[in-house]
């Protein structure tokens, strides 16, 4: 069976809004975790709306290194939409995988060093 570009670009969808999804979570959850940890529970509990209000903040500026390395492989995909064949799945699975595997790598290895 022949499955066409088509087939894959929705299931790659999927996968990369799945995965931006997935590190904002726990993105979120070391941050809170942090807090729960340094922090003095008094003090958080005193300023609570402060606190949430820079969670919010830091959820925000966690979504943009994620929009960035998305970005490339979803612009990618896009492009190769429209090419016929094995040529584009083959390309857009490489290139895809290269450049999250990398921006993931990249952006695991710019949190340890904060």
């Amino acid at each position: 069976m022949q499955l066409s570009f088509r087939h894959y670009y929705w299931r790659w969808s999927k996968n990369l809004l799945l995965l931006a999804v997935l590190f904002a979570i726990l993105m979120t959850l070391a941050r809170v975790s942090f807090a729960l940890y340094f922090g003095d529970m008094a003090t958080l509990k005193l300023h609570s709306f402060e606190l949430k209000k820079v969670f919010w903040l830091g959820f925000r500026y966690d979504l943009m290194p994620l929009a960035y390395i998305n970005a490339i492989p979803f612009i990618l995909m896009n492009i190769f939409y429209f090419l016929p064949g094995k040529f584009a799945i083959r390309a857009v699975r490489f290139s895809a995988i290269s450049i999250l595997f990398a921006g993931y790598v990249a952006l695991i290895c710019y949190r340890d060093w904060e």
